[in-house]
C-alpha cells in the first residue's frame, strides 16, 4: 500500500493518548546500507517537528477553551538507537545524529514564523536499548559527546543507566564489522 515510512524524510506518528507509551514516531531511514549521519539527522529532525506541531495543535485547541498568557510546553522523547544495526551507522554516529536532530528541531520550534505564544521545546531524551551492555556503551558515549562544544550548552546528562524488566544481558557489546 505504500503507507509505511521507508523512504528518507517520511515520518509517521501513532499516538496513544493518556497511556504509556504515549505513542510512537516511525522514521523512514531509506535504503538499507545508504544511511548517513546527515540523512539520519534530517529525517529524525523532520519526524520530531511533525510530532511537535501535532502537540502544538492539541495544546492550542485546549488553550482556546481556556485563554491565558503565553506558555511553554516541554516535549519528552524516548528513542531507540536508530540506524545502528542494518542502518550501517556506528553507535557514536547514531547518537551524534540524534543529538543534532533534537538541536535542529528545537531551533526550528523557536522560529518567529510559527506565530504562536505557545513555545515547544524537546527537553528530555531517554535512550531505550534492549541490551544492557549496549545501553552502558551508549551512556558512556553520551557523556563524552555532551562535553564537546557542539552539545555542551544544549544538553545535560541527568542519569546513567536504568535496568528495567525485559532487557537482555551479554558479556560485551562490540560494533559490527560491517557488511
Amino acid at each position: 500500500l505504500g503507507v509505511y515510512p521507508g523512504a528518507l524524510n517520511t515520518p509517521d506518528l501513532v499516538l496513544n493518548e493518556g497511556k504509556q507509551p504515549a505513542g510512537a514516531l516511525i522514521i523512514g531511514l531509506g535504503d538499507v546500507g545508504a544511511l548517513s549521519m546527515q540523512t539520519l539527522t534530517t529525517s529524525y529532525s523532520r519526524g520530531l517537528l511533525r510530532y511537535a506541531l501535532l502537540r502544538r495543535d492539541a495544546v492550542l485547541a485546549q488553550a482556546a477553551l481556556q485563554p491565558s498568557a503565553a506558555f511553554s510546553v516541554p516535549l519528552e522523547l524516548s528513542s531507540l538507537l536508530v540506524g545502528t544495526l542494518a542502518g550501517g551507522l556506528s553507535l557514536r554516529e547514531a547518537l551524534i545524529a540524534i543529538l543534532r536532530a533534537i538541536k535542529l528541531a528545537n531551533t526550528a520550534l523557536q522560529s518567529p514564523a510559527l506565530e504562536s505564544e505557545t513555545w515547544l521545546r524537546f527537553q528530555s531524551l531517554e535512550v531505550v536499548e534492549l541490551y544492557a551492555d549496549k545501553a552502558i556503551e551508549a551512556a558512556r558515549l553520551l557523556r563524552e559527546l555532551l562535553q564537546q562544544a557542539e552539545f555542551r550548552d544544549d544538553f545535560t546528562l541527568s542519569s546513567w543507566v536504568h535496568i528495567v524488566p525485559g532487557g537482555y544481558s551479554r558479556v560485551m557489546y562490540s560494533e559490527p564489522s560491517g557488511w
